[in-house]
Order: structure tokens, then C-alpha cells, then sequence
């Protein structure tokens, strides 16, 4: 997995549908709806659809309804589907501010409920718009519902203002730090969504080689306006006919075959064993979601071992898989590791389906796919057993600090806070970080709605009914290979699991339990909570006497939630903490510890033998930096120390 900071179809869902919808046709062929965030029943073109989660613009994510017939399947020829497509297009594309010609077929699927998803992109002025897709769902040939992330009102230049020879030499320099750099000679036009326009870019073919040494494969966009890098499309992720290479510490790919399908065992454990993860990769999306391997067409699975010196990564490359040794300490043998081998091989589903781009809450998406189905494929291994073991909702707890702790793990799926980094509550910045720590609102998401429960640190109080793995495990896989977009949201996967689990046949109950656990870490959530820890909100100021107020600034740098409008208890608590004079009433929030003296809690010499832990605890947690010291602050030491201080 490519972890940079190692080390550091389709009844309708059930709701609440507002009639009489407000909408306006400002100009033939558009439907404009007021307002953003609104279930909608709509009449248009004779159709009474239902417009579910529209944006600020009034752009709807999903359009349900009885839209319209086709006799076309996924098999027949682009130009056949396109024409019969073409009445259905029209009617969804005014939803969209679009035109129906400025649709063309990109992929399309048959799942195995039968449900067939066709994916068109987007093109505006004969050039592509990168993530602009939209996805026609049928069933038993009648088309039940659309959904997609086109926009067709959005600016778009015209006219380049920059040349190709410049285009290269501006890309050049934003990859500056890399070494055995190549850079493609082709390089076409494309739009690409920034705000509310759409800049015109130059797509640069890039490889070569990271400071870390793994190898590079990047689409830069490079602005024909004026030459700024205006994004990056990783196309290598940082883990049944297999094929197993032994490069020996090399790293030409693929190095020498070592085992290939239905071959004897080789005298390389290494090799054998993650011959045995990929063998149970395979299976475990043919046996539970019918696909025949990455691309559902059983394409070969290869994997190459023993990638360079003491290497700690792993990753897919467009093509294979690659694995490093690990350097002994921080990482053990990756390739022996099956969430790991999993994880990687579903980046490649993902590549072949919704195509999630690697960065903002997208990217944060398409990695905690990779988590949640490593970690599936393992609870396969294990039996599917209906009580999953605490080890089926850790990633790379095999191979992560192999002379360490045994109950350590590179991320934690029911407790993402837990690696120091992992975010577990979304709020509007979380696509800010690094797509391993963003995955981790999704992450917990999928754990909840597996096995139940509230969240981990309280930051809500919504209590999940849990579903099972099973049935979990089957909602975001018809969600991510049936529903999302490349530029996918965490409130767009939660509507996006809420129809797949619909299109399941899953019950009410179930369903519900859907919205529950995204609810639970923050998204979807309307009116009070929320936070970053999750607190009740009350009026500014019914808890702030005068004095208090002027300690906002300091506490806000402590907790942001209380930055906001609104102020309870534990901003109150922590003010207190910090040693400022506040004359608020007394109160305890669902965030705030009970406080001790400093050390009392501390004995075998855990404050200064684990020294730099308590300052990695204090980093994750900062009450513990305070000027008091309490149990769970020990707690956090014991776990992330292996140390007892009681």
C-alpha cells in the first residue's frame, strides 16, 4: 500500500420525500432546483422522479424514478448502446445542466444481482472533463435510477494560452524531486473542476522514481492557462492465475518467474505464501461478489517479491503487484501478509469500476476500499465467521512492528484515532489529509455497520444495529463498483451505500442501519452535534461568563469545534486545563477526562523510560500535555508503549 507517512437495479430508498418541489426551467432543457441538500419529488417530461441530496447549485447526486426502457446489455457495441441510450440521456442530462451529446459510453457492467450500470463521461468543447461521469442503473431492462458528478453550467476556457514545450517544462519542475524521471512526448486536453470553473489541462505521462524508491506513475495536469500543476492522478496504489516473480532485491519489474499457475511449490517461502494470498484473493471476490479477478474478466494476477533492500511498501502499479521485505522492525514481509495482498488487489478493482482519484475525500474513499476489502478477503480466510476476530478490522497487524506488540497495526478500522493520525469524525477539511488518514471516516463507517455499537471515543452518541460483515461487505461493494464517481464524497458514498443496500433487498431496518453508521462519524448528520468531539451544542454563551470568552483563542488551538458558534462543557473543560480562570458552571463533556495530579498515575518509571511515547501520546492526545495527567492518558501509554503504568 503506498503509505508515504509510514512512519509518522434499484427500488428506491426509503425517505422523506418533500412534494411539490420548488424548481424553475430558466432555459429550455435545464431543470433548476432551489436550494441545496433537498429530497425532491419533480414532474418533468411527463417522468415523477425523485431528486435526492442536491448541492449548493441545485445539482441532484441521484435521480430515482421509472425513467425509461432499453433493450441494450453491457456486452452489445458502444455505438449501440450510445444510440439506444440517447432518449434516456436526454431526460437526466437538463438534471445535470447538460446536453445529452456531451455524454459518451465509457464503461458498463452487469452485476451479479443482475443490475446493469452504465457509465458515461463527460465532454464539454470536444475535450474530456476528468471526473465528470454520470451512471445510468438498470433493471430488468427498465432504467430505475441515475446518479453522476457532471455539471454542464460550469466556465470552461476556450483558448490556450501556453504551448505544449511549456506544458513539459512546467512539469518537470513539479517533479523535481524525483529521479529516473520520463515524461511522454503525447500530451492531450482535458477540463478538470477547480471551484466553480473548469481549467483547461495539459495530461502529462510522468515515471520514475520517489525519495522513498518507490516507483512513480502520475498524470499531471498541467494549466494551458498558465502553466500551474493543477493536480496529480496516481496510477500506481500503495496490496485465478497467478504468477509469483522473485527479484531477488532488484527492482526491475517483473524480475525472474518464480511460481505460475497450478506449478509445485517453490523453494521461497515468500513466494509460496503470497502465491497461497493471491490464490485467496480470487476466491474471495468470485465467491462472494462473482467477479473473476481485478477487471471481472480474469485477468492474470501477478505479483513480484522481495522488491529492493529492506523495502517498506507495497503496491500496485496499473499492472502487478509488488511487495518489499520490510527492514525487519518496522515492517515485516508484506507479501506474506493477506489484508495487505487484498488490499492491493483492490485498488485495481477500484480502477476498473469507480475509479476513485487519488486525493481529497475521494481518495480517501478509494484507500479505505482497499482497507475494508483486504480486511473482508482475511474474515474469508478465517471461515466467515459470524463473530469476525478483532484482527479482521486491523490492517497489517501481520507484518506491522514484527518484533513489537502483537496487538499493533499499521491502521485500526473500529478505532482509526488509535494510529495517531486516522481521522474518525468527517468535518469540511478532512480531504485536506493524507488519503490513508481520511480513510479512516469510512473505515470506522464500515465497521460500525458490521459489527454495531456508538462511536469509539464518543464524538457521537448514535447507536448502530449491526448487519454483519457479510451483508456490510456486499453494501459497499455494489456501492463502489455500481454507484461512485471518480470525484466521490463521503456524503456521496453514504447515499451511494444507502441504494445499494436498497437494490439488495436488504430490509428497512437495514437500510436504516446504513445511515446510522455514516451518521455516526459525522456524515449526513443535520442540525446540532457534530465537532470534533462530537459535542451538544447550546447558545454562545450560556455557559461563558465574561472572562471566559476571552479565552476562546486558546482553548479553539486545543479544540476546533470550539471555534464555532457554539460552546459547551468540554470547551469549558479544557479552558480550565489550560490553566486559564473561568467562571463557567461546573460541567463535565463527552470529551473531557477526569483529571489527577501529574505522575500519580504514572509509576515504573514510565514517564521517563518511555519519555519519547508519552510525547507521541501527548501528540494524539493533547489533554495529556496539560498539566494533568489521568487514565486515560495511561491507557494510551500501556497501548501504544506496551507498558504498564497503573
Amino acid at each position: 500500500m503506498k503509505r508515504t507517512t509510514l512512519l509518522r437495479g434499484l427500488p428506491l430508498v426509503s425517505l422523506l420525500i418533500v412534494a411539490g418541489a420548488c424548481f424553475s426551467t430558466p432555459e429550455e432543457g435545464v431543470v433548476d432546483i432551489q436550494g441545496p441538500g433537498r429530497t425532491e419529488t419533480v414532474v418533468f417530461q411527463d417522468l415523477d422522479l425523485q431528486v435526492l441530496d442536491t448541492d449548493e447549485q441545485g445539482i441532484p447526486n441521484f435521480i430515482f424514478g421509472k425513467i425509461g426502457q432499453i433493450g441494450v446489455t453491457p456486452s452489445d457495441r458502444a455505438e449501440g448502446v450510445e444510440r439506444a441510450m440517447l432518449p434516456i440521456l436526454k431526460k437526466a442530462a437538463p438534471f445535470f445542466r447538460m446536453k445529452a451529446e456531451e455524454m459518451s459510453l465509457s464503461s458498463a457492467h452487469t452485476d451479479k444481482e443482475g443490475d446493469q450500470h452504465f457509465r458515461f463521461s463527460q465532454y464539454k468543447n470536444g475535450l474530456e472533463v476528468l471526473g465528470g461521469e454520470v451512471i445510468v442503473h438498470v433493471r430488468d431492462g427498465i432504467v430505475t435510477a441515475v446518479n453522476g458528478s457532471a455539471r454542464g453550467d460550469i466556465e470552461a476556457p476556450i483558448d490556450v494560452k501556453i504551448d505544449a514545450d511549456l506544458a513539459l517544462g512546467f512539469a518537470k519542475r513539479g517533479v523535481a524531486a524525483m529521479t529516473e524521471v520520463v515524461i511522454g512526448g503525447d500530451l492531450p486536453l482535458a477540463y478538470k473542476a477547480v471551484g466553480e470553473r473548469l481549467e483547461m489541462v495539459y495530461l502529462v505521462d510522468v515515471t520514475g522514481v520517489g525519495v522513498d524508491q518507490t516507483p512513480v506513475h502520475d498524470t499531471v495536469l498541467v494549466s494551458a492557462i498558465d502553466g500551474s500543476i493543477v493536480g496529480r492522478i496516481p496510477h500506481i496504489f500503495t496490496a485465478k492465475n497467478r504468477e509469483v516473480h522473485n527479484l531477488n532485491h532488484a527492482t526491475a519489474l517483473p524480475g525472474p518467474t518464480s511460481r505460475t499457475e497450478g506449478a509445485a511449490a517453490n523453494a521461497d517461502a515468500v513466494v509460496n505464501t503470497n502465491y497461497d494470498r493471491l490464490g485467496t484473493t480470487w476466491d474471495c471476490y468470485k465467491n462472494l461478489f462473482n467477479r473473476d479477478s481485478f477487471d471481472g474478466a480474469g485477468a492474470k494476477l501477478i505479483s513480484s517479491v522481495h522488491y529492493s533492500n529492506s523495502y517498506n511498501n507495497a503496491y500496485w502499479n496499473g499492472t502487478q503487484m509488488v511487495y518489499g521485505d520490510g527492514d525487519g522492525s518496522t515492517l515485516g514481509q508484506l507479501g506474506a501478509s493477506m489484508d495487505v495482498t487484498a488490499h492491493e488487489l483492490t485498488h485495481a478493482v477500484t480502477e476498473k469500476t469507480s475509479k476513485l482519484v487519488y486525493s481529497s475525500e475521494s481518495g480517501g474513499l478509494n484507500e479505505s476500499m482497499s482497507d475494508i476489502f483486504g480486511n473482508v478477503c482475511e474474515w474469508y480466510r478465517d471461515g466467515q465467521p459470524a463473530t469476525p476476530s478483532a484482527n479482521n478490522f486491523l490492517v497489517g497487524e501481520d507484518i506491522y512492528t514484527p518484533t513489537g506488540s502483537t496487538t499493533d497495526a499499521l491502521r485500526y478500522m473500529s478505532d482509526p484515532a488509535l494510529d495517531g493520525g486516522s481521522a474518525d469524525y468527517w468535518t469540511a477539511s478532512v480531504g485536506n489529509l493524507d488519503v490513508h488518514y481520511s480513510s479512516g471516516v469510512s473505515n470506522l463507517a464500515f465497521s460500525l455497520l458490521a459489527k454495531g455499537g456508538t462511536h469509539p471515543r464518543g464524538k457521537s452518541t448514535i447507536v448502530v444495529a449491526g448487519i454483519g460483515i457479510a451483508k456490510a461487505a456486499q453494501i459497499f461493494y455494489k456501492a463502489n463498483t455500481g454507484y461512485l464517481t471518480a470525484n466521490a464524497t463521503f456524503a456521496t458514498a453514504k447515499t451511494a451505500c444507502e441504494s445499494a443496500a436498497t437494490a439488495l433487498g436488504y430490509t428497512a431496518a437495514e437500510v436504516a442501519s446504513v445511515t446510522a453508521a455514516w451518521q455516526a462519524v459525522g456524515v449526513g448528520v443535520t442540525g446540532g452535534g457534530g465537532g470534533t468531539c462530537g459535542h451538544d451544542k447550546c447558545t454562545a454563551g450560556t455557559a461563558l461568563a465574561s472572562t471566559c470568552n476571552s479565552v476562546v483563542t486558546s482553548v479553539c488551538a486545543t479544540d476546533a469545534y470550539c471555534c464555532t458558534t457554539s460552546w459547551d462543557a468540554t470547551c469549558v473543560a479544557e479552558g480550565r486545563t489550560l490553566g486559564k480562570s473561568l467562571k463557567c458552571a461546573e460541567a463535565t463533556g463527552s470529551c473531557s477526562h477526569s483529571p489527577c495530579t501529574a505522575g500519580t498515575k504514572l509509576t515504573n518509571n514510565c514517564d521517563s523510560a518511555k519519555a519519547a511515547c508519552v510525547a507521541k501520546v501527548c501528540a494524539y492526545d493533547s489533554y495529556c500535555c496539560g498539566t494533568s495527567w489521568d487514565s486515560v492518558c495511561v491507557g494510551l501509554v500501556a497501548t501504544k508503549c506496551a507498558n504498564n503504568c497503573n
